[in-house]
């Protein structure tokens, strides 16, 4: 028998290709079912692509990643400058830790300095040890009042006799210098100290830079320092001129 649907070729009440009845023309209930249900479970595993949960995870990451880029060229301008500032970033992460340029200039400069410190105390040093080998020297005692010379202070920035001003005399004393020479050359120097009775001060003559320049003085070399005092005891009325002299070398 032929069927009349699809012209196959078959025995039977019913077509097995199409199921269509032979006298009837009816597909055959049970297998027209079954294909119907497979039909429906194809069309169940053929999802599209957009209700899988993976295409919309994607989607996401996808808009991220725009999202960032276009901020980063929004905030330079350029797509190129972007790129520069993204691989400067890059080279500063990878530079951390390691010391700059600035930083080891800076380092280079602090140990500069530091020596440059130790060189000056050293200096200083040497200075204070030179004034103390001068010997001790009372220049003045009298009525209560000593005055002794306690050494020549070369220093960088002033040159200073120094001395040590007793007073045991029972009145406040003022004692300040009248005139001075430094080898036979007369210069100018200041020195002022007020001492209480039963008191002692350290104080010193500050010797005038520019009369040593331009008497060619070298604190270096000076011999020998005279000097004439004004010594007030009490009052100015009560006034004392004492000489001395001292040798520096």
């Amino acid at each position: 028998m032929k069927c009349r649907n699809c012209n196959t070729e078959y025995e039977g009440g019913y077509c097995p290709n199409c199921g269509l009845k032979a006298e009837t023309g009816q597909p055959q209930p049970a297998q027209y079912e079954t294909k119907h249900y497979q039909n429906s479970n194809n069309k169940e595993n053929k999802k599209p692509v957009y209700k899988k949960w993976w295409f919309w995870v994607l989607i996401v990451l996808a808009v991220g990643v725009i999202y960032s880029v276009g901020s980063t060229v929004n905030r330079f301008g350029t797509l190129e400058k972007a790129s520069e500032y993204l691989a400067e970033a890059s080279s500063i992460a990878n530079n951390i830790g390691s010391p700059s340029k600035t930083e080891t200039e800076a380092v280079t400069e602090e140990e500069t300095e530091a020596v440059t410190e130790e060189e000056t105390e050293a200096q200083t040093e040497q200075q204070t040890e030179k004034a103390k080998t001068f010997s001790e020297k009372s220049v003045y005692n009298k009525d209560g009042l000593k005055i002794y010379y306690i050494g020549f202070d070369n220093g960088i920035f002033s040159k200073e006799l120094k001395f040590r001003v007793e007073n045991n005399s029972g009145k406040k004393v003022t004692v300040s210098v009248d005139e001075m020479s430094i080898d036979g050359i007369s210069v100018s120097g200041y020195m002022y100290a007020e001492v209480g009775d039963n008191k002692k001060k350290n104080d010193g003559i500050v010797l005038n830079s520019s009369d040593l320049d331009d008497n060619n003085i070298d604190s270096e070399s000076i011999k020998k320092v005279d000097i004439t005092f004004s010594i007030y005891r009490g009052s100015f009325l009560d006034k004392e001129n004492p000489s001395c002299t001292i040798n520096i070398q």
